[in-house]
C-alpha cells in the first residue's frame, strides 16, 4: 500500500515540476491531492504502530498471544 501511494505521489510530484511555472494555485492542489494525503497518512500509521509495538517490547512483525 505504502509502495503504491509513494509511486501515485511521485508521479503528482513530477508532473507538477514538469510545468514551466509554479503557480499558488497549483502547489495548493498539489497540497489536496488524494494521492499525497494517501502517502502522509500511510506513513502516520506506520509510525503509531511501530510506536505501540515499542510501548508493549513486541517485535512489529508479530501479534501477542491473547487467550
Amino acid at each position: 500500500m505504502l509502495v503504491r501511494d509513494a509511486g501515485d505521489s511521485l508521479a503528482v510530484m513530477e508532473l507538477v515540476l514538469a510545468q514551466p511555472a509554479l503557480s499558488s494555485q497549483l502547489i495548493d492542489n498539489l497540497n489536496a491531492s488524494i494521492h499525497l494525503r494517501a502517502v502522509l497518512t500511510d506513513l502516520f500509521l506506520i509510525d503509531e504502530i511501530l510506536k505501540a509495538a515499542a510501548t508493549l517490547e513486541i517485535p512489529a512483525t508479530e501479534s501477542p498471544d491473547y487467550p
